[in-house]
């Protein structure tokens, strides 16, 4: 084997196993509409699966992301609460000093500050003890009449062929780009497999 041969051989291989991974990915894409050559219905993985990706998306995101007793545990947490507690307060004050004067000026002078108080703390009291229930029966709610697997699988199936790459693309760009290139590693390296096995025995 002459100098040329041994150093063109692994550079063509590399070459060609960098165009084949290459192909392989965009072979996930395109063609985005069916295509008959030589008798056989050729396109891309995502397009033609694009339904079965939706359902899969949607049961995921339905059953796994968003499973409602999460939902219901991160709304219902301590900080949630106390900050809803603080921002209703912060109502009840507004609608004692302002409201209360505006519409109803003669209750507003006849109720004694402390009574007004009482009374926003008995409020603040009974709602923070129905919080949790009201939570736990709209979360109920959403859970029995919100078709969240349904509706996610709608939109993914509504997403153009386009939209849909460019979203797998953002989401997997370098992965893609490492099996390009990992095709050419290992086809270079055959290729050198190959020169040193001619090499060592013709």
């Amino acid at each position: 084997m002459n100098i040329i041969a041994a150093i063109a051989l692994p550079i063509i291989a590399g070459c060609i196993g960098w165009f084949t991974n290459y192909l392989a990915v965009k072979m996930l894409f395109y063609p985005r509409k069916p295509k008959v050559i030589l008798g056989l219905t050729i396109q891309g993985i995502f397009p033609k699966r694009q339904a079965f990706v939706a359902e899969k998306v949607g049961h995921l995101v339905a059953e796994e992301l968003l499973a409602t007793e999460e939902i219901f545990n991160r709304i219902n947490s301590e900080k949630n609460l106390a900050m809803l507690k603080h921002k209703l307060n912060e109502k009840l004050g507004s609608y004692f000093e302002l409201t209360l004067v505006r519409k109803y000026p003669m209750i507003a002078k006849l109720l004694p500050e402390k009574l007004k108080s009482r009374i926003k703390e008995e409020i603040l009291e009974e709602v923070e003890n129905q919080i949790p229930s009201l939570l736990r029966s709209q979360v109920g709610y959403l859970e029995e009449n919100l078709d969240l697997q349904g509706i996610i699988r709608s939109k993914v199936n509504m997403l153009s062929s386009e939209k849909l790459e460019k979203i797998i693309w953002d989401i997997l760009a370098e992965e893609f780009k490492f099996i390009e290139w990992i095709g050419a590693v290992l086809g270079f390296t055959i290729g050198l497999i190959q020169v040193l096995i001619a090499l060592i025995f013709f």
